[in-house]
């Protein structure tokens, strides 16, 4: 028999689900998933035993967390496969491991055996734990001393990451913010980001080539093929590396700018669906090639810098196409062009290497012009931003000393012209990065709500000042009052603001200018937005200010406007 007392004293030198090492007990143990990709997304992967018996040498697992349960796990299968209080798992003095079943519905097998309620089984590393029947999907492998306790790292931020997500979306789902279809539906969005990506699908593999999508043999050997050579800049070692490539290129361009034409190009050394290419050439015929290797270099750079502004999660991610240089080498000539990925949609141009800035204004394309210069500690600016949405094509980029880049390289001059016209804004706020010359309105995209700030409900915005002020400030008594000075300081229209007042009233039926929580979504879909976790978790907490439970009307405001105005 595998009973055991917790707490019972051994003489011998072997503990059962211990291992040593140079006269020490490693008992860092955990808990595996066994079927880690296709197991529903609420499930937990890995469960830290050692971390979380730290207090009291034992941990508890139920259907809901609460004051006598440490996890929660729950059957995706089947609801009631858990019970309340269904098993403990718990650590000795002497670095032993057992399990005991609570009297649970359903039970607790070890290695596909049921364990006898009520009495502690061992466990030893590499055994099989699974909670509920064998139907459960519920099916961990118990192991000790086979890794040490995880350090923070990118995966690990990752997990725990989603997992606040995942928390959020139960607790919100408890409480009526979503039904089972929608927590459903968010659950595997957050699955999608908490995947190791080294995790295989197996499901996946393919077992012919006939499985494999893309070009046909037939269309390969219609079209009209060159060899040519490829240059690709690796940014990491600052070198240039050289390929052969098999592409197609139209005999006519497609486009042209003011310096160069385009032309459509396919490469067939890329997978189906990543073929399609822009292959730019100068106009001048005396254009010497060292101009396009400093275009692919430039835009390698900016490549390089939208990854460590997006490291700092804007509320808007931007992204460069990578760009490189193709030689046709068969051609009399030997003609250079300049390739990037084609990008279809509509073109817009936000600011250009002289200062200038479009109507719109819009703040992510020029905070991150700013965010360029600070994050190099002034040595580069990055510039004539361009490309659809936030994708971007054909920047400038401005160095200190002039050196490199181009043309178009204005140095100090050129920096000086962006900072003369530049006003920060609430992306430049997000970044650390705002200095004093702001926008007088600032209407453009605002940062995410920062869930880390505190409980005390969402940080006062600059400007609402009826909102933020206290209430001997606000002028009429009406709830729903809004001036129009606090109104043009708020990013919103007016008519606007008297769409929200007049769904929000719909759902007061106490006339208290405040609504019950489990509107909020109704609410929301209303006024055409769908809540996010990380979005919900910021009202979760501003109605911690509410001992009712309730949602105030300047409550909810604050937040619509701190997290959705434009």
């Amino acid at each position: 028999s595998r009973h055991i007392s917790p707490l019972q004293n051994t003489e011998t030198s072997e503990f059962v689900g211990t291992n040593m090492h140079n006269g020490a007990i490693d008992t860092y143990a955990e808990l595996t998933l066994v079927e880690q990709y296709a197991a529903d997304p609420s499930i937990s992967r890995n469960i830290p035993l050692s971390t979380l018996a730290k207090r009291k040498n034992q941990v508890t697992f139920g259907r809901v967390k609460h004051e006598n349960v440490d996890v929660a796990i729950q059957s995706t299968k089947f609801s009631s496969m858990v019970s309340r209080r269904h098993a403990s798992i718990m650590l000795s003095n002497r670095g032993e491991w057992s399990c005991v079943d609570h009297n649970s519905t359903n039970g607790v097998l070890i290695n596909f055996q049921k364990i006898e309620p009520g009495k502690p089984t061992s466990l030893s590393d590499g055994d099989v734990v699974t909670f509920g029947t064998e139907d459960s999907d519920l099916v961990y492998t118990f192991e000790v001393g086979r890794r040490r306790q995880p350090v923070n790292n990118a995966h690990g931020a990752n997990e725990v990451k989603a997992q606040k997500e995942l928390e959020v979306v139960e607790n919100a789902a408890r409480q009526g913010f979503y039904d089972e279809k929608q927590a459903q539906h968010m659950r595997m969005q957050i699955q999608q980001k908490r995947q190791p990506k080294y995790l295989m699908n197996f499901n996946a593999t393919p077992h012919s080539t006939r499985d494999i999508g893309g070009f046909t043999e037939g269309e390969f050997r219609q079209a009209r093929t060159e060899t040519c050579f490829k240059y690709v800049f690796s940014f990491s070692d600052k070198q240039w590396k050289k390929s052969v490539a098999l592409v197609t290129m139209d005999d006519h361009p497609f486009g042209k700018g003011a310096l160069r034409v385009c032309y459509q190009m396919r490469d067939w050394t890329k997978p189906h669906g990543e073929q399609q290419y822009v292959a730019k050439q100068a106009m001048a015929a005396n254009e010497p090639q060292l101009s396009y290797f400093q275009d692919a270099e430039m835009q390698e750079l900016c490549v390089y810098i939208a990854e460590d502004f997006n490291a700092r999660e804007p509320a808007k991610r931007v992204e460069f196409l990578k760009a490189h240089v193709v030689e046709f080498f068969e051609r009399g000539n030997k003609p250079v062009f300049a390739c990037e990925e084609y990008l279809p949609g509509k073109y817009v141009k936000h600011n250009n290497n002289w200062g200038w800035l479009s109507p719109e204004d819009r703040n992510t394309p020029q905070a991150f012009s700013h965010f360029s210069y600070t994050v190099t500690n002034g040595m580069y600016l990055i510039c004539d931003i361009q490309g659809v949405d936030d994708v971007y094509t054909d920047p400038q980029v401005h160095s200190k000393d002039q050196r490199g880049f181009g043309k178009g390289n204005m140095g100090r001059d050129g920096m000086n012209q962006f900072f003369k016209t530049h006003k920060c804004n609430a992306v430049c706020d997000q970044l650390g990065i705002a200095t004093e010359n702001r926008k007088a309105k600032d209407v453009g995209t605002r940062p995410v709500h920062n869930p880390n700030r505190g409980r005390n409900g969402p940080a006062h915005m600059p400007g609402l000042i009826g909102i933020n002020g206290p209430p001997a400030a606000r002028g009429p008594a009406d709830p729903y009052y809004m001036s129009d000075q606090e109104l043009a300081l708020s990013s919103l229209k007016r008519e606007e603001y008297n769409d929200i007042v007049s769904k929000f009233k719909q759902y007061d039926t106490t006339n208290r200018a405040a609504i019950d929580r489990k509107n909020i979504p109704h609410l929301c879909k209303d006024l055409g937005v769908n809540v996010q976790p990380l979005h919900l978790e910021s009202l979760l907490m501003s109605m911690d200010t509410d001992p009712t439970g309730a949602v105030k009307f300047q409550v909810f405001l604050q937040w619509w406007v701190e997290v959705f105005s434009k």
